[in-house]
């Protein structure tokens, strides 16, 4: 023990403390700006260290640091998640789940595929920030849910903008799909298209490295989205679908014999 302790030189102090402190950065954050804000800050602060520092015991330490953040195995993490990132890959979603999300201009209409992340967020609002975006009439959906809070943006801009929402036949609308599909003011769906409702769930783990989801009651859900459709609200609600995570799956052409004021089929 004594020998691992006579190893333990400020300079290694610096990078041991560097690497965890990346680490628990994209943990807590899952943000790969503020992984930056630290290197940033551990350069300057072995910069200025070198010309205040350079002949006292503190300046291994900050050496120590910067070499850890940039080298240690927060930066392959980070390397890794960026990667990722780059593929479209949400910080909770492996590649062997979900795929990011995608919209995409198609005539008068845009297409929202996958999963509900920042990169199909980006994407719509650069369709709609487009000179010729007036001519888009409605939005198709084939989703598998995603982020509920980027779910809500969309589905604001989509309220606001009066589209009609579209699921088509092959095609589901799963998760916070739904509060986009509900946010319309007109909303047509082919029979056989699915739809999936559950309650909220929050992620547990490193990014990019998904362990698991656990149910959140105090988290919005899509519920929240149904209140004004009543006869589709009450059969969710008797049928614990926002009580749990556990899905409850239904066809247009059983939620239009439920509730014909949710959708039109077509």
């Amino acid at each position: 023990m004594s020998r691992i302790f006579s190893m333990m030189t400020p300079e290694r102090i610096g990078v041991l403390f560097g690497g965890l402190l990346s680490f628990a950065i994209l943990l807590f954050t899952q943000s790969f700006a503020y992984l930056g804000l630290l290197w940033g800050g551990a350069l300057l602060l072995r910069l200025v260290a070198r010309v205040a520092l350079a002949r006292t015991e503190f300046y291994p330490v900050l050496r120590g640091l910067f070499i850890g953040s940039i080298c240690a195995p927060g930066l392959i993490y980070g390397i890794y998640g960026y990667l990722l990132e780059a593929q479209g890959y949400s910080p909770y979603s492996t590649p062997k789940i979900e795929h990011g999300g995608s919209a995409r201009r198609v005539a008068d209409a845009i297409e929202l595929t996958g999963m509900i992340d920042g990169r199909m967020a980006q994407q719509f609002d650069e369709i709609l920030s487009s000179p010729t975006s007036l001519t888009i009439r409605w939005v198709s959906l084939n989703s598998p849910g995603g982020m509920q809070e980027i779910a809500d943006e969309i589905a604001g801009q989509i309220a606001r903008r009066q589209l009609t929402a579209r699921v088509a036949a092959g095609n589901s609308c799963k998760s916070a799909c739904v509060s986009i599909f509900a946010a319309a003011p007109l909303r047509e769906a082919d029979p056989t298209a699915l739809f999936m409702f559950h309650g909220s769930a929050k992620a547990f783990g490193f990014p990019y490295l998904h362990i698991q989801f656990e149910f959140d009651a105090k988290a919005k859900s899509v519920g929240d989205d149904l209140q004004a459709f009543d006869a589709l609200s009450k059969f969710l609600r008797e049928n614990n679908a926002f009580a749990a995570t556990k899905p409850i799956e239904r066809r247009a052409s059983d939620l239009a014999a439920i509730d014909p004021t949710f959708l039109t089929l077509r």
